[in-house]
């Protein structure tokens, strides 16, 4: 385990994400800071963003609209607005919250990440290709959660998610050892598949692939190594679980330092020297 390189990793959906990451920052006091962006990937989703904003078409309101055709009572519009703020709060936190220490301390800051080939891709058609066997069912249930806890209290909505993060944190391993299968299939349906048969799917396959593209853990790591092996600096690199647990297999002659988010805390209470 090398006490100058961690790599951290998160889930992008973390409601915490900012306030845990900074934290681990000013613990570790690293002299670079990498973290899994390009201005590419950063221009799309903010224009993503502003889209949202113009249209008032808000990411909840619309997998519950558009999945399963139930409206938003009146009365919980307004605690929707809310819990959707609380989202942009920690957008793309890894990148922000790294920028923001790195600027603040004056510190080194790297980009480690390849641009987009494919648009902004489809949440819920990845969730359901790559994650859940149930998806509709639990999709079903998570959708009478938020509709009976949005009548109540926002935040305890927002409690809900948090719950929800830190279920996805604790089973990571498993949850990335399922998407590493499911991806190599999709591989085989687009190599063997003809693109007519499969229709719309097509685009949305391309745009999984490309985002679980192994290229980008690869050019990751050479950025992680260009950036250790040069002056051995202390350094912490950013990024999705997903690519952590890839990184760390790339980089072992390295020994990184490894942790999700949500234990990161807990690491820099058992490394005596920060």
């Amino acid at each position: 385990m090398n006490s100058n390189l961690y790599i951290v990793g998160t889930i992008h959906t973390d409601l915490l994400g900012p306030q845990r990451l900074e934290k681990f920052l000013e613990s570790v006091q690293p002299a670079h800071v990498l973290a899994e962006a390009h201005e590419n990937r950063l221009k799309l989703y903010e224009e993503e963003l502003k889209k949202d904003r113009e249209t008032k078409v808000y990411t909840i309101i619309d997998r519950i609209y558009h999945d399963y055709g139930i409206l938003m009572k009146d009365e919980q519009m307004e605690n929707l607005q809310l819990i959707y703020n609380r989202f942009l709060e920690s957008y793309n936190f890894e990148y922000s919250a790294s920028k923001k220490y790195t600027e603040e301390n004056k510190v080194n800051f790297t980009l480690m990440d390849l641009p987009v080939i494919n648009s902004i891709h489809d949440g819920n058609f990845m969730n359901e290709l790559l994650l859940s066997e149930n998806s509709e069912k639990n999709d079903k249930k998570a959708i009478k959660t938020v509709l009976d806890v949005l009548g109540k209290n926002p935040e305890l909505f927002v409690q809900y998610i948090n719950q929800e993060t830190q279920e996805r944190y604790e089973t990571s391993i498993t949850e990335c050892s399922k998407i590493n299968s499911r991806i190599n299939l999709l591989r085989k349906i687009r190599k063997w598949v003809p693109r007519f048969f499969l229709a719309d799917w097509a685009d949305k396959i391309d745009v999984i692939l490309n985002i679980c593209d192994p290229r980008r853990d690869q050019y990751m790591a050479q950025c992680i190594r260009t950036v250790f092996e040069a002056e051995k600096p202390k350094t912490v690199a950013v990024c999705g679980l997903y690519h952590m647990y890839r990184l760390e297999d790339l980089l072992q002659d390295l020994h990184p330092t490894t942790t999700p988010l949500n234990r990161a805390e807990e690491l820099t209470q058992t490394l005596p020297h920060l």
